[in-house]
C-alpha cells in the first residue's frame, strides 16, 4: 500500500513596510522657522538685552588721586562707542576693556591698571595711579612724562609739586606714547630729584629741569629762590650729590647764589 506524502507549503504573507515619516520641522516649516527665530531672539536677549548685563555701576579700587567724575566721563564715552560697528558698549559682554584702558592711559599714568567685568551690571577698575615724573608745555598744552621719559598723558593744567622740564630744542614729535627723553637721562634726573627731596629742606625745593642741547651732557636743576645746580649726566650721581651737600651745608645755605656747578665734584664752583 502506497502512501502519498504531502509537503505542506508554508505560505507567508508579505505586509508592506510602513511609510517613513519626515521630521516635524520638515513637515511644518513655518512652525520650525518661528521656533528657530524665537530661540535666536531668546539667546540674543540673554547675552545682550538681559538687564543684568547693562553697565550701571563703576567700582574703583586702589590708590589714586584722579577725579572720579573724570573717570566716569571717560567710562561713559567708552560705552557710547560701537562694538564691531553695531552695538553700543553699554553691556558687559560688548564692552571693550582694551580700548577703555587706552582711553584712561591718555589721561593718567598708572603703575598698574586692570579692568574686569562683574555680574551683575558692574565694571571693576583696579588701579595704582602714578604721578608724572616731569611735566612739559608744548604748543600751549601740558603733558605728563613718566619715569622712562615717555610722553604719557595730557594735563588740564600744571600740577603742583611736579618739576617742569625745559628743552633748548623743543621736540617735534609730541604724540602720546613717544619717548622724548632717553631713559638713562630720565633716570639720572629722577634720582637727583628724589635724593634732594628726601632731605625735606624747605630751601631745597625743585621747580624745574633744563636739558641743554646735545652734545652738552649737563643737566640744570632749578630750585625755588631763582638758582640752579649744574650736574653732568656722564659722571657719578653719588659723587656729585655728595659734593653739593658738602658745599650747601658749609657755604651756600642761608646765602643767595646764582648757580652751583658740581659737574666736577672735586672742584665745586659757586657763583
Amino acid at each position: 500500500m502506497r502512501f502519498r506524502r504531502s509537503i505542506a507549503t508554508e505560505r507567508k504573507a508579505f505586509a508592506p513596510a510602513p511609510a517613513t515619516r519626515e521630521p516635524f520641522f520638515f513637515r511644518h516649516p513655518w512652525i520650525a522657522l518661528v521656533l528657530i527665530l524665537g530661540f535666536a531672539g531668546g539667546v540674543l536677549y540673554l547675552i545682550y538685552g538681559l538687564p543684568s548685563w547693562r553697565i550701571t555701576k563703576l567700582q574703583v579700587q586702589g590708590q589714586y588721586t584722579l577725579s572720579l567724575g573724570d573717570l566716569r566721563s571717560v567710562t561713559l564715552n567708552q560705552t557710547h562707542g560701537r562694538w564691531f560697528g553695531l552695538f553700543h558698549q553699554d553691556s558687559l559682554w560688548a564692552f571693550d576693556t582694551h580700548a577703555y584702558e587706552q582711553r584712561m592711559r591718555e589721561r593718567w599714568i598708572f603703575s598698574s591698571l586692570e579692568v574686569r567685568k562683574k555680574m551683575p551690571n558692574t565694571l571693576v577698575v583696579e588701579l595704582t595711579e602714578e604721578q608724572p615724573a616731569f611735566t612739559v608745555s608744548l604748543n600751549g598744552q601740558f603733558f605728563g612724562i613718566d619715569r622712562s621719559g615717555t610722553l604719557s598723558n595730557t594735563l588740564p593744567a600744571q600740577p603742583p609739586n611736579t618739576p617742569v622740564l625745559q628743552f633748548d630744542v623743543t621736540p617735534t614729535d609730541t604724540a602720546l606714547g613717544n619717548r622724548i627723553i632717553d631713559p638713562s637721562v630720565a633716570s639720572f634726573m629722577q634720582t637727583i630729584i628724589t635724593q634732594i627731596s628726601a632731605r625735606h629742606d624747605p630751601n631745597l625745593v625743585i621747580q624745574g629741569v633744563r636739558l641743554p642741547q646735545a652734545p652738552y651732557p649737563s643737566v640744570n636743576i632749578f630750585m625755588a629762590g631763582d638758582w640752579y645746580i649744574i650736574f653732568d649726566r656722564t659722571q657719578s650721581i653719588d659723587e656729585q650729590l655728595r659734593a653739593f651737600y658738602l658745599a650747601y651745608d658749609q657755604k651756600i645755605k642761608g646765602t643767595h647764589v646764582q648757580y652751583v656747578d658740581v659737574s666736577v665734584p672735586d672742584r665745586v664752583y659757586v657763583k
